[in-house]
């Protein structure tokens, strides 16, 4: 009987470790048409020994097959800037801005304007948080009586009506209240202030990118030297595309079952113009004769991604453009960003 392997690499998505292996089996199982799905079973696998669930294939053209999927699970690995003390915010956050504002967002607006709005939105986000941060500071190093002497001073300025209306809207305790609000407690706040982070961190710090790359590299030389597969697909969602590339770039094996490669939602042409290594770095992926094809998925109605750029002209490179039946509203909050694996054109393919 025929036997695949998918691995998925996931994205930056704050979920405990199989969550991601489950979203991949679901939508393999309920959203595609043309197979009869079943999971065999779920744990270990004997060769290569790593977490998985088998799945029985029955095409509707015919014929039979067994899948497993693995997950590459790397989550753990990504540095968390909101975790740190508020002095190491301040001064990883002031890096942070400077490192995204360096570079002209120019060519992603002429490029990609979709992902343009969703860039903006981060950036404001960001600042607002650093905002706050700065304030919670100053309010831990500053004493009261500072404060008092400005607002006395300030208060022999204004008219009573004026000043009872600014005290209000402007005092220390309201503002500093809405930084715990949305500094400490907004997770979708926490969620672009730690994925930039870890976007900067990813692009400069190689030690980091070893560890990943090496988590990605065992699993996959695991499933090619098991020998029991007739094809291996790495499945890569949203910064997992980045991850993917970055491994395909120096990856190499003398076994005949080659690679397939499927990228959803990556932010990959983004990095490159930010840091022209990446662009290098996608080109010796893209050119790595032991992929088999590579199909890139995404829609401009995800403003958290780019087409992945072919810089390789690879002739077997394919680039999908999906349409979401979403709501205008969950398009602008993202929600279509992580439902990439209910999309039955792609679960089809990966089965087909």
């Amino acid at each position: 009987m025929k036997r695949e392997a998918i691995i998925h690499i996931h994205g930056h998505e704050e979920l405990p470790k199989g969550s991601f292996l489950d979203r991949t089996k679901e939508g393999l199982i309920h959203y595609q048409s043309v197979a009869q799905v079943e999971e065999l079973s779920k744990g270990q696998t004997d060769a290569p020994s790593f977490d998985a669930s088998t799945l029985s294939v029955k095409l509707h053209s015919g014929g039979t097959k067994e899948v497993d999927l693995y997950e590459v699970f790397w989550f753990d690995l990504s540095p968390k800037l909101t975790a740190e003390n508020v002095m190491r915010q301040i001064l990883g956050g002031s890096k942070l801005i400077g490192f995204w504002f360096e570079k002209s967002l120019k060519e992603i607006r002429k490029q990609y304007p979709w992902m343009a709005r969703g860039i903006y939105i981060s950036i404001l986000i960001l600042l607002l948080w650093y905002f706050w941060i700065v304030l919670a500071f100053l309010e831990l190093i500053t004493s009261v009586a500072v404060f008092d002497g400005i607002k006395a001073g300030i208060s022999n300025l204004l008219p009573g009506e004026l000043l009872a209306f600014l005290n209000f809207f402007f005092s220390w305790q309201l503002w500093l209240g809405i930084a715990f609000v949305f500094s400490w407690v907004s997770r979708k706040m926490t969620q672009v202030v730690d994925i930039t982070n870890f976007g900067k961190a990813f692009l400069v710090d190689e030690k980091l990118r070893l560890q990943i790359r090496k988590r990605v590299s065992d699993m996959v030389y695991g499933t090619l030297q098991s020998n029991q597969y007739d094809q291996v697909t790495l499945l890569a969602h949203s910064f997992g595309c980045a991850i993917v590339a970055d491994f395909l770039a120096e990856f190499t094996t003398n076994k005949e079952v080659k690679v397939r490669v499927v990228t959803m939602g990556g932010p990959i042409a983004l990095l490159t113009i930010r840091s022209p290594w990446m662009k290098e770095e996608l080109r010796k992926a893209q050119a790595n004769p032991n992929i088999s094809t590579w199909d890139d998925y995404f829609s401009k109605d995800d403003f958290l991604c780019t087409a992945t750029p072919n810089e390789a002209e690879l002739p077997n490179f394919s680039e999908h453009e999906m349409t979401d039946p979403m709501s205008r509203f969950a398009n602008k909050i993202g929600s279509n960003h992580t439902s990439y694996h209910e999309k039955e054109f792609i679960n089809n393919s990966l089965l087909s």
